[in-house]
């Protein structure tokens, strides 16, 4: 695999003259890698052509495309395009932004001097629209992948009717379920570890770990979410991380700088499959075992920390079956409200916590009954 990403990269590497079209970049791809580029853009252009054809009818194609393309692509990918942007690997969008491009066939790597280097074709830089309107959208494309993305990951699961209404109550722009459906199944695809799919008939985007998603359904059978902190969508649509289960994340890691890695990647891999398997409610050594194998370590007392700091971040992890929350925060609040006295009469408002303690907002709870007992609750 490594093999064909280099000779790839190598014959990208081939010196463009200055006034080379979108075409003669485009020939530069085999024939497989056109008919990849034209799928992705949903093209309908035949395969049976020859490159030539297909060359020529992407060179014509894509261009025209890509304005509109823009108002649905995040800020990030917008600036890449524009060349407003240096590229920064440590940045989280960053390497999505540049999968995409690169699977569009608007931007490929080459190598300088044998290091790999993403390049975009400066023909292509004078099709992206610059207008204030194009940034505004794609700066609340950000935001949609953020809070969409962080949903999927604290909930396993979430139907596309709750997804829209959430976006509509934190982002504020009106946007209804088929238009949502049909922007991350069609235009932004790349930047979600999630799918769309229906149980029992509902539309949900359910993440692509989810083992059993029907099972994380039933388990929270009325699909009333857990109240969230926004901020921690922030952290979460890429980290997996609640700012609550961060202290011991950072504890584990500060254990983990003082053993020497054996391979990045490998521990990489290995980290975000124990955090899985944690949010699965998973309490085996199975999930930890993979991180282990990658540390090096020099005694048993070493290996019983790691194994101790690691089990003290599963139980502050936020885990799916549990709508979100961690079963330390569940039974604090449930503490919580069963113990806090009524300071003062007031009448309860629609978004506020429904005084029956079900720990839903009122409008999901109790509204609907009382209002038709012709109730006015206080608290």
């Amino acid at each position: 695999m490594n093999n064909t990403i280099d000779r790839r990269m190598k014959r990208m590497s081939k010196p463009m003259p200055e006034d080379a079209s979108f075409a003669d970049y485009l020939s530069r791809y085999t024939k497989e890698e056109l008919i990849d580029i034209k799928r992705v853009w949903g093209f309908p252009i035949s395969s049976a052509l020859r490159k030539q054809e297909i060359v020529d009818m992407l060179a014509k194609e894509i261009p025209e495309a890509i304005p509109k393309w823009c108002e649905n692509a995040p800020f990030l990918t917008y600036e890449i395009l524009t060349g407003t942007v240096e590229i920064n690997k440590s940045d989280p969008m960053m390497h999505k932004s540049i999968y995409d491009l690169t699977a569009r066939g608007i931007g490929y790597f080459s190598l300088d001097e044998d290091i790999p280097a993403f390049n975009i074709p400066k023909i292509l830089k004078s099709y992206a629209p610059k207008t204030d309107s194009i940034i505004e959208k794609t700066k609340l494309n950000d935001l949609k992948i953020i809070f969409t993305q962080g949903l999927v990951n604290l909930y396993g699961l979430i139907s596309l009717d709750e997804l829209a209404e959430i976006l509509n109550d934190y982002i504020m722009e009106k946007i209804d379920k088929h238009d949502l459906s049909f922007w991350i199944e069609s235009k932004a695809f790349t930047y979600f570890d999630a799918y769309l799919g229906f149980i029992d008939g509902e539309l949900f985007l359910i993440h692509e770990n989810a083992q059993d998603p029907r099972s994380i359904l039933y388990q929270r059978p009325d699909l009333e979410y857990a109240d969230f902190d926004p901020d921690d969508l922030f952290s979460l649509w890429t980290t997996l991380t609640t700012k609550e289960s961060w202290p011991y994340l950072e504890k584990m890691l500060d254990k983990i700088e003082k053993h020497e890695v054996i391979n990045m990647l490998q521990f990489r891999e290995a980290m975000e499959t124990m955090q899985f398997s944690f949010i699965s409610g998973e309490k085996s050594m199975k999930g930890i075992q993979p991180l282990l194998d990658c540390i090096v370590t020099e005694s048993l007392n070493d290996v019983t920390d790691l194994i101790q700091c690691a089990l003290e971040y599963s139980n502050h992890s936020h885990q799916w079956q549990l709508k979100g929350n961690s079963p330390t925060s569940l039974s604090s609040e449930k503490k919580r409200i069963s113990s806090e006295t009524f300071k003062a009469s007031k009448k309860v408002g629609r978004n506020d916590p429904c005084p029956c303690g079900s720990g839903k907002k009122y409008k999901k709870c109790c509204l609907a009954k009382d209002e038709k007992n012709n109730i006015t609750r206080i608290n």
